[in-house]
């Protein structure tokens, strides 16, 4: 089967294996955009909204976090005040 297959080729025209071969390298292409290129692309945007949700809730830490020294300082002066 695949001798036969190999004769079918070389008994082609030169235009025949241009369109045969243009044909083959499209189905290559577009087999390879939607595997590989455009799930890439997906993961790529998500992981970017997922970085962006990441940094507001870093920010939304830090600033928890300043919050809570600042009571921290007022409850520390405000108890050396009391004791003095």
């Amino acid at each position: 089967m695949y001798k036969e297959w190999l004769e079918r080729l070389r008994g082609l025209g030169k235009r025949e294996k241009i369109i045969l071969i243009s044909g083959a390298v499209f189905l290559g292409l577009f087999f390879l955009s939607t595997a590989v290129i455009i799930p890439l692309a997906k993961d790529k945007k998500a992981l970017g909204k997922g970085i962006t949700q990441k940094e507001s809730q870093l920010e939304r830490a830090y600033e928890l976090s300043a919050k809570i020294r600042s009571v921290e300082k007022l409850s520390q002066n405000s108890s050396r005040k009391d004791s003095s």
